[in-house]
């Protein structure tokens, strides 16, 4: 009588794939929640600053804006002051920072995934762009896909401003 104490190599190998393709699939159900998660919290975080922007806009009857030198108007603001490349950049977080409930600095990409500009010509207007890693759709039903810029505007916007032509992001 001869006595198994022991796994084939072929019952080990078996197993050790099937031990694999489950860890895979959990890895990448994972890693695609964690993503969606991000974007849900960048909604958020869009949502705090449209009301930063509000209540900034009450206390000061106008948007923030960075007053670009002898022609009147605004330009763009860096959302995330994380880029401390030019020292006289002005950041939206340092100028909202006493409406804001977030630090910017929690939030990694800031600086590449949410842009905030007002009109040139009226600083009554302004527009957040973002971009999400998952595809979306917004309330009217149109798919925004993984890393197409959309935006959320305030007022009448020329359409000569930086992302005149992007879907409405919710």
């Amino acid at each position: 009588m001869l006595k198994n104490d022991g796994f084939t190599l072929i019952e080990l190998l078996v197993v050790i794939t099937i031990v694999g393709l489950l860890a895979s699939s959990v890895l990448a159900a994972t890693s695609s929640s964690r993503a969606s998660a991000r974007d849900a919290s960048q909604v958020n975080e869009m949502k705090q600053i449209q009301n930063a922007l509000e209540l900034y806009r009450v206390k000061n009857n106008r948007y923030p804006c960075y007053d670009v030198g002898p022609n009147p108007g605004c330009a763009a603001l860096n959302i995330n002051p994380l880029d401390v490349s030019d020292p006289g950049d002005m950041y939206l977080a340092e100028e909202l920072e006493s409406f804001l409930t977030i630090n910017p600095s929690d939030s990694n990409g800031w600086d590449a995934t949410l842009v905030y500009v007002t009109d040139m010509g009226n600083p009554a207007n302004y527009r957040i762009r973002a971009r999400f890693e998952r595809d979306r759709r917004n309330n009217a039903g149109v798919t925004i896909p993984a890393g197409t810029w959309c935006r959320v505007d305030q007022g009448r916007l020329s359409s000569s401003l930086a992302g005149a032509f992007d879907p409405v992001c919710f």
